[in-house]
């Protein structure tokens, strides 16, 4: 329901750390919603030439990806005519700590864009991405239960100052988009 303050819902953004589940939900938010899916890394990805995140950080470096990121981001928010369906942008799990993106995601906010906070204890995400990091770079020498507790502490006040809502990424794929569609429509 919208106010008279506030603009008509435009779509969901979802931010969380990798592995928090963004680029399953969302899918799945998109067909509840009859809404576009989009994964803001795969058009970071494409734009860069690229084969995959990981290529993209080892041959051209991370502020070659952050820059992608924020311009990609910035065509995405700005390109929806109102007539098209809403959208469901996962955004990659450094976006919101990234000054530029976290301008453009605190902006699309006030221009009818939710943004969802999809949280899952670091534990839980060590465990999901144990085996396969799914082509995503790790960003530093720590090993990988030390690297996903440093970046969810640090990226956790980004976070929270974007959320619209948070929502538990624990439960199963459906059930995280039925409860984002809960949490939008209410």
């Amino acid at each position: 329901m919208t106010s008279a303050f506030a603009p008509p819902l435009r779509g969901v953004i979802l931010i969380g750390m990798r592995g928090a589940g963004k680029t399953t939900v969302g899918p799945l938010l998109a067909q509840e919603l009859l809404a576009l899916f989009v994964d803001l890394d795969d058009v970071v990805v494409r734009a860069l030439g690229a084969v995959d995140v990981q290529s993209v950080f080892t041959t051209q470096g991370e502020e070659a990806w952050r820059s992608g990121e924020a311009q990609a981001l910035r065509t995405l928010l700005a390109e929806q005519p109102s007539a098209e369906p809403l959208r469901i942008i996962a955004v990659g799990a450094g976006a919101p700590s990234d000054a530029r993106c976290h301008q453009l995601l605190q902006t699309a906010r006030t221009n009818g864009w939710r943004v969802i906070e999809l949280r899952v204890p670091v534990e839980a995400l060590i465990a999901r991405l144990a085996n396969n990091l799914g082509g995503r770079p790790t960003l530093t020498s720590l090993p990988h239960d030390e690297e996903m507790r440093s970046l969810a502490a640090r990226r956790a006040g980004s976070y929270t100052s974007l959320a619209d809502a948070v929502v538990d990424g624990s439960a199963t794929p459906q059930c995280v988009a039925r409860a984002i569609v809960s949490v939008v429509s209410g």
